[in-house]
């Protein structure tokens, strides 16, 4: 939730407030200054972050008084969509980014693009990675279940991004031992020194990597 009219120090609703008129924009205002934050983008995290400066969190420097330099960051920002507006004249956005991009200083970037100033009235996040919120369990759902187990994902799920090498059956053995394994063991495309889902009989077995012509495991999960 993007909410225009003031910036604050913690660039979202709970901090001061440290410019700004009060004035609002129109989604129309919004969507002419979005391009500008969509792409490989440079951003300037916020002093109230986790970042660590000679051992310090920014944040407890922050809590201090004391304020530090930061150097711009790069990141990724795919998709800026202004959803809707809201009765109190705030946007609801829907963003697409890459790791380590900070929202509440996107917001604080497009407030002061705009003029107006703004921070980040609310932040949900919908999916990252494989996990999303479709997937996703309330609490109420959990305690009423009987067998959890049903609820959740498999280990391999969120590795799918990883390149799948089956174990022939008859070398189990090796497997269990956590032995290093030869191609002729192997079937699928092996890639030289990348990490590999590695299966036996269908079955995950870990993570494994190809070194010195030898599958090496890096994780023996089968159970």
């Amino acid at each position: 939730q993007l909410k225009p009219g003031y910036a604050t120090d913690t660039q979202d609703a709970h901090g001061k407030i440290i410019s700004g008129s009060g004035r609002g924009c129109s989604l129309e205002q919004l969507n002419v200054v979005i391009p500008q934050f969509v792409g490989d983008i440079m951003q300037i995290p916020p002093m109230f972050s986790a970042l660590k400066r000679d051992g310090q969190k920014l944040c407890d420097l922050a809590r201090q008084g004391v304020e530090v330099e930061i150097e711009p960051r790069p990141t990724q920002v795919h998709e800026i969509q202004g959803m809707h507006t809201l009765e109190d004249g705030s946007f609801m956005l829907r963003v697409r980014c890459g790791k380590g991009t900070y929202i509440r200083t996107l917001c604080h970037d497009l407030g002061a693009a705009l003029g107006t100033g703004a921070h980040m009235g609310l932040l949900l996040r919908t999916n990252t990675g494989m996990f999303s919120l479709d997937d996703a369990h309330t609490m109420e759902e959990i305690e009423a279940c009987g067998d959890l187990e049903t609820l959740l994902v498999a280990m391999d799920r969120p590795l799918g991004h990883v390149p799948r090498v089956d174990v022939v059956p008859w070398a189990e053995r090796f497997v269990r031992n956590g032995n290093a394994l030869t191609p002729k063991e192997l079937r699928g495309e092996i890639p030289a020194g990348r990490p590999v889902r590695l299966y036996l009989n269908d079955r995950f077995a870990g993570i494994g990597r190809m070194r010195d012509g030898h599958m090496k495991f890096e994780a023996m999960l089968l159970e």
